[in-house]
């Protein structure tokens, strides 16, 4: 009898190896992402800048959205340097890339190391966050889901670079044990990485200081929208992901949304189409669709990602 992950690694090599043939087709939009990179990252000064010239909380709220969604752009960009896609120059990917998660609030070779990981676990135990597997965890599972989605995933960003540069050894330690999604996580992480994310997690909040000095910014400005990125980027960030098989490659989805909000995530919502061709460049992934997928609504994902973890399915712990 086949099992579950075999049967999934016939099914890839037999009903995609067309794809995979022509991936090396697919170069990135070199040019393109640079001036979206230059772009983007002048917005984000500027609303920072903008926000705090209002004197009222209402403008600075909108400004914040503005923020907060542009943030999500330059997330996907961000990714792509991940997947040394944003640019052919590896010199230029990093760098771009590196610019790319100073605004987002990270050391790039950090998230760089676990957004790796995270193709290798995709869906795992560790990694299937809206599911419980037996009743004693169902509290503790649903704290933390909501703790996470309503802000917590990127407010552990910046938590853990701290962590980095005044504790480092806490991270093999004490936080590894704590819980295993970190402690898989963290254990993904070469050491000899460590001394690097460390100096470049100093280099990110010292980045955030000179520019909160250099444009006189106040510090409630900087906190209210970078809360309201980190809210917003938490809450969307699983979504491609939530209520997925259980399986490192199949486990995503290709979620159908307005045009318009598409061109924003950069295809960020064909989940799928990446994790089934990772090496394959945002601005080509509807060309990826897996015609024996359904593709759900994003909003009415998004709604139904509230209703908090399920039960895990029979064939991975369900009663």
């Amino acid at each position: 009898m086949l099992t579950p992950d075999l049967t999934s690694t016939i099914r890839r090599f037999i009903l995609k190896p067309l794809a995979s043939d022509s991936n090396r087709d697919y170069q990135p939009p070199g040019t393109l992402n640079v001036s979206l990179t230059i772009i983007l990252l002048g917005g984000w000064v500027a609303l920072l800048w903008w926000a705090d010239q209002q004197s009222h909380w209402a403008p600075k709220i909108a400004i914040g959205f503005l923020f907060a969604f542009s943030g999500l752009t330059i997330y996907t960009l961000l990714h792509e340097a991940w997947h040394q896609i944003l640019h052919t120059n590896r010199s230029i990917n990093d760098i771009l890339g590196t610019l790319l998660a100073v605004a987002y609030g990270g050391p790039f070779t950090f998230l760089k190391h676990t957004h790796q990981g995270h193709h290798q676990r995709n869906r795992s135990i560790e990694e299937s966050f809206d599911i419980y597997y037996n009743e004693e965890e169902r509290t503790r599972r649903t704290v933390f889901f909501y703790f996470t989605y309503l802000g917590g995933f990127w407010l552990a960003v910046p938590l853990t670079s701290l962590v980095f540069i005044f504790a480092p050894n806490l991270l093999h330690g004490w936080l590894a044990r704590r819980d295993p999604s970190v402690g898989v996580m963290l254990r993904g992480i070469p050491q000899r990485q460590f001394r690097r994310i460390r100096f470049e997690a100093l280099g990110v909040f010292a980045l955030h200081g000179t520019l909160i000095m250099a444009l006189g910014l106040h510090w409630s400005t900087w906190m209210l929208l970078y809360g309201m990125f980190g809210v917003c980027w938490s809450s969307l960030n699983y979504l491609g992901h939530a209520g997925a098989p259980l399986d490192v490659q199949e486990g995503a989805h290709n979620l159908r949304t307005n045009p318009v909000f598409e061109k924003l995530l950069l295809h960020f919502n064909w989940h799928l189409a990446h994790h089934q061709n990772p090496e394959i460049p945002w601005l080509y992934l509807p060309r990826f669709n897996d015609p024996r997928r359904e593709r759900p609504g994003y909003l009415r994902s998004y709604i139904k990602f509230w209703g908090g973890p399920k039960p895990a399915p029979r064939e991975r712990g369900g009663e």
